[in-house]
């Protein structure tokens, strides 16, 4: 089936409402390392496309699953935050990061929730407005950069050379005409922190990174910085992996997951709600198809049955 193309743009906005769920706005935050220079670690930074996991193809969920087996991290890293983590929430993550955790966990692996978001912000757009003389010049910027990604989200475009300038490219854009882009730029802070964090807690050698796309590159250019030896995805031969349903225990969790997004929902107010039931949704495409590609993008517009 053709794969729909997602520009950019909307690509950035799935990895915040990709993200929705209860938790208190209260980050972890953990001491700065004592001496970057002595981090001694390999890191695979994969970037993930959230719901289009159940539309793309070329890059279905078996490829993370690939992943995982044949790379064999000592410590998986994902896109949650830490309490809701901590609870068994992982709706607070996209629908893929429960599938990686539980996979990583039923192996016996380490697993590092190290997102951070504050919860008023999911289905809020709280960037900030260009001002009006720089309007024309940012909407022409980004839709040059939209135009350049006009292609679907496979495995091997999303960590390609090309996906990585422009994912750059975008984030200057938004710095240069959104008043630095704030709440990116602090979300991106405390996640690449919790990383590093996560991987010397743990004295990883190993490490697997699961993250939005939109997160992969500052990602592995911060953990480069810090002495990792960062690796790509692109050069794990996992092979064409079997196409196989989500584990039971899998589906289960995205079913209990998307029930409590609709609790929150419902007492939510109207964009935080409509955020959430949205999220909702796809956890019960997920559910429902064991988390088996393809579905039509209108399938997540349809109510549940």
């Amino acid at each position: 089936m053709t794969t729909p193309k997602l520009p950019l743009a909307t690509l950035a906005a799935m990895a915040l409402v990709g993200c929705a769920t209860n938790a208190s706005s209260r980050s972890a935050h953990p001491s700065p390392p004592d001496d970057p220079a002595t981090a001694s670690f390999e890191a695979v930074v994969v970037g993930t496309i959230h719901r289009s996991h159940l539309t793309e193809s070329a890059y279905p969920l078996s490829h993370l699953a690939g992943l995982i087996e044949t790379y064999r991290p000592d410590l998986i890293l994902v896109e949650i935050r830490p309490e809701p983590f901590a609870r068994g929430h992982l709706e607070d993550g996209p629908f893929e990061m429960g599938y990686v955790t539980w996979l990583g966990q039923s192996k016996g692996i380490a697993v590092s929730p190290i997102d951070w978001f504050r919860d008023e912000d999911v289905g809020v757009d709280a960037d900030p407005e260009p001002e009006p003389a720089d309007r024309r010049a940012y909407e022409e910027e980004t839709a040059e950069l939209d135009a350049r990604m006009d292609h679907p989200l496979t495995f091997a475009e999303v960590h390609s050379p090309r996906q990585d300038a422009a994912v750059l490219s975008m984030l200057n854009v938004r710095a240069r005409y959104l008043a630095g882009n704030p709440g990116w730029n602090r979300r991106q802070a405390w996640l690449h922190q919790q990383a590093l964090e996560a991987i010397r807690r743990r004295g990883a050698h190993r490490v697997l990174a699961f993250v939005g796309a939109f997160h992969r590159p500052e990602l592995e250019a911060f953990l480069a910085a810090e002495g990792g030896s960062v690796r790509s995805p692109r050069s794990i031969p996992f092979g064409a992996t079997a196409r196989t349903p989500a584990p039971p225990q899998v589906v289960q969790l995205w079913r209990e997951g998307a029930a409590r997004l609709r609790a929150q929902a419902a007492k939510a107010p109207a964009k935080r709600a409509e955020a959430l039931t949205s999220k909702a949704r796809y956890f019960e495409v997920a559910a429902d198809r064991a988390g088996q590609c393809c579905v039509e993008p209108a399938a997540f517009d349809a109510p549940s049955s």
